[in-house]
């Protein structure tokens, strides 16, 4: 088998992963230091309905979420349809580049061959290792979305899980949820220009990371090596937090 044929994709728009992100977003903060209601500040409706949902009931919440997103899948065919079709194009043609990206990068073959996506218009990406799952959330495609870096990071955080918090030698596997959540979001610092044309823009991370990242990221432009730097952001991650 060639190696391109290692790694496949299924995309679609799913209304019941899509009502759940919307749902399990509502009642859940971000390791203490994000709050989702945050990423609709600029979006009234969806807030509106966002701190609907917050208030009411599991089942509630789910009913109220399947009629709002049935209604908003007729209006917004035409931009879920364009983001589908231009995320397909992305993937079919980068798909096999951007996973050896991952694999060079770590030194570590990826652990999922075949990735599946859900497109959701929550603006929230969760992932599934095990599955090889992630979600992408509809932006019209006028404002180019570049979905291979959204891709390379959570697949990054897929092998940061499975080779180094499972791995009982390595630091990563001491730290708290909290501090590996905050070294795991900072070590896709490294999704940096370097990795130009295949993605149209670095990675920013979030805005409680930042510090730490420039500290990740001296220490990658010098060494090159993510097993080592891995194990200095877990040494030193307790600093930042």
């Amino acid at each position: 088998m060639q190696k391109k044929d290692w790694h496949k994709f299924t995309a679609r728009l799913d209304i019941e992963q899509d009502v759940w992100n919307w749902c399990d977003a509502s009642r859940v903060k971000m390791r203490k230091r994000f709050d989702w209601r945050e990423n609709l500040l600029n979006n009234p409706n969806d807030l509106k309905i966002f701190d609907k949902i917050s208030k009411m009931n599991g089942r509630d919440a789910k009913d109220y979420m399947q009629k709002i997103l049935q209604k908003r899948y007729r209006d917004d065919s035409d931009v879920i349809s364009e983001y589908e079709s231009y995320l397909r194009a992305e993937f079919d043609a980068k798909l096999v580049e951007a996973c050896e990206c991952i694999e060079k990068t770590t030194g570590k073959r990826l652990i999922v061959e075949n990735f599946t996506f859900l497109i959701t218009t929550f603006p929230r990406c969760p992932y599934n290792v095990s599955q090889g799952l992630m979600f992408f959330n509809v932006i019209p495609i006028s404002f180019h979305p570049d979905v291979v870096i959204n891709f390379m990071h959570e697949v990054l955080h897929f092998q940061t899980h499975y080779y180094w918090e499972r791995n009982p030698r390595s630091l990563m596997s001491k730290l708290s949820k909290e501090e590996f959540y905050f070294a795991k979001e900072s070590l896709t610092v490294i999704l940096d220009n370097e990795l130009k044309p295949l993605i149209k823009k670095s990675d920013k991370g979030y805005p409680a990371h930042q510090e730490f990242r420039k500290l990740l990221h001296k220490y990658w432009i010098h060494y090159h090596n993510f097993d080592k730097l891995v194990e200095y952001a877990a040494k030193n991650v307790k600093k930042y937090i």
